[in-house]
């Protein structure tokens, strides 16, 4: 049936707005206005004596009441039938932030939330945060004026980090229940869709958020809240230190939110769809015993090369059994006239390598016992690697797999994928695999 209708629905302060317009001519067909439920909250609404000056906080599921009155009314008052309805468009004023926990229910639903004010949504206009939002400014005149320029040099304490600074120092209870802070536009479009979707619009305008470079790194705020650095208790971060800790750290702040088997992959490259029903299988049927009982999908050499420049790649050791028994990095790997080829010496001497060597490109599966060892060894790293090169020193997650392998503690079942992965390691293959992944699309291989 072809779309003839779209909604479109404005939350305010106090009520929501909804129109239904027709597709073919821009026509409003018919509007409507739902009030809140609860309106801008009291004190006495959240148990509290009295709240905080230009404290301004709502409850999430107002805006979830007005959406389904709306949409009721829009489709009653209109006649149209709903299965002609192509769209919704979702407007907040930005940023209305809410605290909501895995499953996606606002902290302020649950019980043991219900009489902290911090867990309910702030308004775009709540303006207690303030005080961070100024330390935020003046954080970010030291280490990153270009974000600042983007923000006419002033973070208003209207934006999203302020807001959550001022709960992790506030109440810290709201803070750590939280697995996610929202947009209010964004929970909607959770609620409706069933995943977690970020718009790019409300990131941009007061979440920090840039194309390129995404959100501020953690270690920015070391100097307004210390502990959202994630390092163990008795080390600090380095001075003048901005760039993360590595894949290793990546994967371990994520500790307080898995508690199963898990994979790791890069977020950027294509591994194709045969790797993950492998891991997926891997993991659903094994479990740890006297050893830690991980896995990795290795990818032919060739199947992961460029004809653009050389590439880095980690070249698996493997046993009889099919166990990973270690992983040489080659940092130089080019594919000549001849085939592949590695140099130790930048290029200047190539050494033939077959290209059916098995690779690690970074996909990894593990059990929940990782987790442990990475909060471990972390510890070990921040003493003995970090002084070395205390700005730029990381924490890298092959290193920790490596060192569990040595000590005979873990066994790494290395599956074998002939899978092509694609990469975009230098400019001139943005074409390749542009063009790749629409082949892969139009054989309803890869589908977005």
């Amino acid at each position: 049936m072809r779309k003839k209708y779209v909604i479109g629905l404005d939350f305010g302060s106090l009520s929501a707005r909804g129109v239904l317009v027709a597709l073919n001519n821009g026509k409003i067909l018919t509007e409507a206005v739902t009030a809140y439920k609860r309106g801008i909250l009291s004190a006495t609404d959240v148990g509290s004596k009295e709240l905080p000056p230009d404290t301004v906080l709502v409850d999430a599921m107002d805006y979830w009441y007005a959406l389904r009155q709306l949409t009721g009314k829009l489709i009653e008052q209109s006649g149209v039938d709903p299965k002609e309805i192509g769209a919704m468009g979702i407007d907040f004023t930005a940023s209305t932030v809410l605290p909501v926990d895995r499953n996606l229910i606002p902290l302020s639903e649950k019980a043991e939330y219900r009489w902290h004010f911090h867990a309910y949504t702030k308004l775009w206009k709540h303006h207690s945060a303030s005080p961070w939002a100024e330390q935020l400014t003046e954080l970010l005149k030291k280490y990153d004026r270009e974000l600042l320029a983007v923000y006419g040099n002033r973070i208003s304490a209207e934006c999203l980090i302020p807001k959550v600074l001022e709960i992790f120092e506030k109440d810290r209870k709201v803070y750590d229940g939280a697995a996610y802070f929202l947009e209010a536009a964004d929970w909607l479009l959770c609620k409706l869709t069933g995943k977690q979707i970020r718009s790019a619009s409300f990131a941009l305008c007061k979440g920090l958020w840039r194309e390129k470079q995404g959100y501020p790194e953690a270690g920015l705020f070391a100097e307004i809240a210390p502990e959202l650095e994630n390092i163990p208790d008795g080390f600090t971060v380095p001075e003048g230190r901005i760039k993360p800790w590595g894949t290793g750290h990546a994967v371990l702040s994520c500790i307080d939110i898995l508690d199963g088997p898990f994979a790791v992959i890069n977020a950027d490259d294509y591994y194709g769809p045969e790797a993950f029903k492998m891991i997926y299988d891997y993991l659903t049927t094994h479990e740890d015993d006297s050893r830690y009982r991980y896995t990795m999908v290795g990818y032919r050499l060739g199947n992961t090369l460029t004809e653009n420049g050389h590439v880095s790649r980690g070249v698996c050791t493997v046993d009889p059994k099919g166990y990973l028994t270690g992983i040489c990095e080659r940092t130089y790997i080019v594919m000549t006239p001849d085939g592949a080829a590695y140099s130790e010496d930048d290029g200047q001497t190539l050494i033939p390598i077959s290209p059916d060597e098995r690779v690690s490109m970074n996909m990894w599966g593990f059990s929940a016992s990782f987790m442990a060892e990475l909060k471990k060894q972390f510890s070990d790293f921040l003493t003995n690697e970090m002084p070395k090169n205390p700005l730029k020193a990381e924490y890298f997650l092959p290193s920790v797999v490596s060192s569990l392998l040595a000590d005979n503690k873990a066994t790494v079942q290395v599956l074998h994928s002939n899978d092509k992965w694609y990469g975009v390691t230098y400019k001139e293959d943005k074409a390749t695999v542009v063009a790749a992944i629409a082949a892969l699309k139009q054989r309803g291989i890869y589908q977005m």
